[in-house]
């Protein structure tokens, strides 16, 4: 049976806030120092420890907000799926920048699950918070994440090389924008479609 949009009802989801309860899931998720650096950039080092996830959980709380983490559930069963953040919310400029989109375990990724994710995440910006621009960065060797913030409106804006190392290698990195305006034409067409 479908859910809204054509999505199966098992892959609908929302969004939670992320609390410290939820800090050993998501350390648990963190396989090694590559996933991290894919996941979280050079701000986080393998092994991520709690005190860290803390430090940064820590971000949500002055007022107003302009730092918010959350865990993404299914629906249908309230299991945890995925982790997302949007940080630098700036109410003036009506800016934001989503970061350490996840979809945690392995034989949920490929799925669709983080697509949704950042679409919830996506609508938390544009509807609740009036945002009106959305940035990320991506490593240009994460192709399948590339793929997904393209079908979601995002284009790239500025490609920042030798952003990271680990080993021998050195990763480029690209910032991708999506503006508000866009995103309601797509979700538009994208809802007379279905």
């Amino acid at each position: 049976m479908n859910g809204f949009n054509g999505i199966p009802r098992d892959h609908m989801l929302s969004l939670a806030e992320f609390t410290l309860q939820d800090i050993p899931r998501l350390i648990q998720w963190i396989p090694d120092a590559r996933f991290l650096l894919q996941w979280s950039g050079p701000q986080y080092r393998f092994p991520l420890g709690a005190e860290r996830i803390i430090e940064t959980l820590e971000q949500t709380k002055p007022r107003p907000q302009t730092y918010f983490i959350f865990k993404a559930l299914r629906t249908l069963d309230y299991e945890v799926v995925g982790h997302v953040e949007l940080s630098r919310v700036d109410r003036l400029a009506r800016t934001g920048h989503i970061c350490r989109l996840l979809v945690g375990r392995p034989d949920w990724r490929g799925k669709g699950y983080g697509a949704e994710i950042l679409r919830l995440l996506i609508e938390f910006g544009f509807e609740t918070l009036t945002l009106d621009i959305m940035t990320l960065n991506v490593f240009t060797n994460n192709s399948p994440a590339i793929k997904c913030y393209r079908n979601l409106g995002f284009e790239p804006q500025e490609l920042k090389t030798a952003a990271a190392a680990i080993g021998s290698e050195s990763w480029d990195c690209l910032k991708m924008k999506l503006h508000r305006a866009q995103w309601r034409s797509r979700e538009d067409a994208r809802a007379h479609a279905s």
